[in-house]
């Protein structure tokens, strides 16, 4: 069987650019996370909840400054962390 040869160009991307490829290769409403109340969530979802916390921390934090976030558990913990790496690739988060 033939195998694809490794592309290393494809990996030189964000981590939040690669969860909208992926996104876009599986469909947004793909479940690909559980909360610790077992409701399952989307790609779209995922997304929606970094835009939305995006827009919270863009109002507290400033341009330059520097902050800690405790993070919490579960989604909230991955929702964070997608939301700092998409902000990185604009500013530090």
């Amino acid at each position: 069987m033939a195998q694809k040869p490794f592309e290393l160009a494809r990996t030189r991307v964000s981590l939040f650019e690669a969860l909208l490829r992926a996104r876009d290769g599986r469909g947004g409403k793909y479940k690909i996370l559980e909360d610790h109340e077992r409701k399952p969530l989307s790609y779209d979802d995922i997304v929606r909840a970094a835009f939305a916390l995006g827009g919270k921390f863009d109002m507290l934090i400033k341009r330059r400054e520097t902050a800690g976030i405790l993070l919490p558990t579960g989604v909230g913990c991955v929702v964070t962390f997608l939301r700092c790496k998409r902000s990185a690739a604009h500013r530090p988060c």
